[in-house]
């Protein structure tokens, strides 16, 4: 066989070789490419998400800001009505103390007797001031 035969059979092959691996070449860069456009899809898709989550943290900044301000005014609106029932019960503890006062004063003009006895000696008193004054004699 001659020479020149061999290296053209030795050329062949490499060259089939070389087209089998252009081949495979072609389909790794075809995945490549796809992979590519699928990768810059998933950064679009990321980018929207972002986007989304940004304006999601800013509207529950808002929301928390618009809390705060509706606690604050609850918490003025509260101080308010603390500071009116202080006053109220000061009041209360007033009137109470001149109405034990008025109770032992009374107390102390009444004989010692049963409240049936009251009412039939003083009709000008109600019957709410007479279980009053009973109650108050049962504390003795």
């Amino acid at each position: 066989m001659p020479l020149s035969l061999l290296i053209d059979i030795l050329v062949a092959g490499l060259l089939v070789a070389t087209i089998g691996y252009a081949i495979s070449l072609n389909r790794r860069l075809s995945l490549l490419r796809q992979d590519r456009d699928e990768l810059e899809r998933l950064a679009a898709e990321f980018a929207g998400a972002t986007a989304r989550a940004d304006e999601g943290v800013r509207q529950l900044r808002r929301t928390a800001d618009d809390l705060g301000n509706r606690m604050d005014e609850r918490i003025q609106k509260a101080e308010g009505l603390r500071d009116d029932l202080v006053f109220l019960i000061e009041r209360g503890d007033t009137v109470a103390d001149r109405l034990e006062s008025t109770v032992r004063a009374a107390r102390k003009d009444l004989p010692a007797g049963d409240v049936a006895d009251d009412r039939a000696a003083d009709p000008v008193r109600s019957e709410a001031e007479l279980e009053l004054l009973k109650a108050l004699q049962s504390v003795k």
